[in-house]
């Protein structure tokens, strides 16, 4: 998250790797309506904005959407903010467990 609130052009730059269609001018459009304005140096994530994007997503895929608090509340355990984020800094095995069969799930629905 530090990379992407302080290091804009180092952002920019995994940008156009990941999407090699764009200038570079484009991907720092990108970067500037897409990515920066919801990525904060704390971690902090907007659940209303990131269930908006799983969802389209999801449908653009074809697949059930996963609540995005599955995606984006796993990072938070991780980080040193972890209590700020609403979570425990070293979740139960079985919170990860059941993580890691929404992911396979969703990945057999991507393949299949």
């Amino acid at each position: 998250m530090e990379t992407i609130d302080e290091m804009p052009d180092l952002a920019v730059n995994y940008i156009s790797s990941f999407l090699p269609r764009l200038t570079r001018s484009e991907a720092a459009q990108y970067y500037e309506r897409y990515v920066h304005p919801y990525f904060t140096h704390d971690g902090h994530v907007d659940f209303g904005v990131a269930t908006t994007a799983v969802t389209a997503i999801a449908d653009e895929l074809g697949v059930a959407a996963i609540p995005a608090e599955a995606i984006y509340r796993f990072g938070c355990w991780y980080h040193p903010l972890a209590g700020e984020c609403g979570m425990q800094a070293d979740p139960q095995p079985e919170t990860l467990d059941e993580l890691g069969q929404a992911l396979l799930e969703t990945e057999g629905d991507l393949e299949g």
